[in-house]
């Protein structure tokens, strides 16, 4: 079974970076919200870990800068977005066609 939450070392592992490279994302990605306890402690939860991988990919693999990566999974959530809008529209418009028929 598959842990809800995860420290900050646990997730370093994952990524391959240091907590001190993850706690700079997290002041330049405002996306990536971990709970804070007592103490200051971070626990991340999966989407986090997600976003951190992406953003990981993104830095790494296809060498952007911190402001384009930012573009880009901006742009990526506009899509997304966008999808999901006319997503619903589609559905109002078939849900005020099941209405005039009854």
């Amino acid at each position: 079974m598959e842990k809800k939450f995860y420290n900050i070392s646990e997730v370093s592992k994952m990524i391959s970076r240091n907590a001190s490279t993850i706690r700079f994302w997290e002041t330049k990605f405002s996306k990536i919200k971990p709970l804070k306890r007592a103490g200051g402690r971070r626990f991340y939860r999966q989407e986090d870990i997600e976003l951190l991988k992406e953003i990981n990919y993104l830095l790494q693999n296809k060498k952007l800068t911190i402001d384009g990566a930012k573009k880009y999974l901006q742009s990526k959530n506009n899509q997304i977005e966008d999808s999901v809008t006319e997503t619903l529209r589609e559905i109002v418009g078939s849900l005020k066609e099941v209405q005039e028929i009854l």
